[in-house]
């Protein structure tokens, strides 16, 4: 019991400093203490909530998660594969915003907006069924869509 309280531990004192982090980058304006205690509180709060329904949750949570990610490997891999971008000094010396990815990402992104179902990938916390995904008997395609999407739209304009 000892060694799974400090390994849970360990591994939350990671969360919460790369989380504190992650909010300095948003708003620097905050103490890294503030930051800190305040995504203590909010990692607290939705433990709780998700508590209730924890595995309803986390799927819901997954899903969810892959209507941002899908796109964004697109665009990862036309940069790799097609435009050959491989310079690992680009993360330290880069430019701070790659315009045009992001913009096909968020084109990406909205393109698969009618393929959604995200009353089934958050079991009902959401309630919306784009009209594809509906007229599909809603089966969710917005994965690959956006992921296309993206990955072509990222092609056409780099």
């Amino acid at each position: 019991m000892i060694a799974l309280f400090l390994g849970a531990l360990a591994a939350n004192v990671l969360n919460i400093y790369t989380n504190s982090l992650s909010a300095l980058a948003v708003y620097n304006r905050a103490k890294r203490w503030q930051a800190l205690v305040a995504g203590a509180v909010v990692g607290t709060l939705m433990a709780v909530l998700g508590g209730l329904n924890f595995v309803g949750y986390y799927e819901g949570f997954l899903l969810f998660l892959d209507y941002w990610i899908t796109p964004w490997i697109g665009i990862l891999l036309v940069m790799f594969y097609v435009n050959k971008t491989r310079d690992w000094k680009l993360v330290e010396s880069g430019p701070k915003v790659i315009w045009k990815a992001l913009l096909a990402y968020i084109i990406g992104l909205l393109i698969s907006v009618p393929f959604m179902n995200l009353d089934a990938a958050t079991e009902g916390l959401i309630l919306f069924i784009g009209p594809v995904a509906n007229t599909l008997g809603g089966a969710d395609i917005s994965y690959f869509v956006s992921f296309i999407a993206a990955s072509l739209i990222y092609l056409a304009y780099s």
